[in-house]
């Protein structure tokens, strides 16, 4: 009785032991493609029955652009389903271009995207920017400083982005 008693109380204990394996994990890239562009296309995607919306998707192809991709991801501790993020900002340069600041109308202006894809509404959709400053610097030829302070409003959410970082060419 006893040895069951002790098992039971190993059990219970670790069946609630929080490691940092059943924390989310949050990784974060910063890539720069040369010689490509931002192809911007919509979708319709049903709602419910007999109803849809025109959701806006992006992708990055080859093109006579710089192409700047920032992309946070947040893992789920393993074992979890659904509980998985990944939100992606990108915007485009023309090639001759060393230097930007873009805000506000301009940001408008510029091809410039985020979208969400996690377990929520409108997963995958992108949206354009129209809100904060996006600025960078070309440091060598492989090399950017990208600044970004943005907030999307979506009928998803609100979504705040901030960052000051290296963007490398891929490779």
């Amino acid at each position: 009785m006893v040895t069951l008693l002790a098992y039971s109380m190993l059990l219970l204990l670790t069946s609630c032991n929080i490691s940092d394996s059943d924390q989310p994990r949050d990784s974060y890239s910063y890539a720069l493609h040369k010689q490509a562009a931002i192809a911007v296309d919509t979708t319709q995607r049903l709602v419910g029955e007999g109803s849809s919306t025109t959701i806006t998707t992006f992708s990055i192809i080859p093109g006579d652009n710089k192409v700047f991709a920032y992309k946070h991801n947040v893992n789920p501790p393993e074992g979890l389903i659904d509980a998985g993020l990944t939100e992606t900002l990108v915007f485009q340069i023309p090639s001759q271009i060393d230097r930007f600041e873009w805000s506000e109308q301009k940001l408008q202006d510029h091809s410039a995207w985020y979208k969400r894809s996690c377990f929520c509404p409108l997963s995958g959709a992108a949206f354009k920017l129209t809100s904060g400053t996006i600025r960078g610097e070309k440091m060598s030829a492989v090399h950017w400083i990208i600044r970004a302070d943005i907030t999307i409003e979506s009928p998803s959410g609100r979504h705040e982005i901030a960052f000051s970082e290296p963007f490398y060419v891929g490779l």
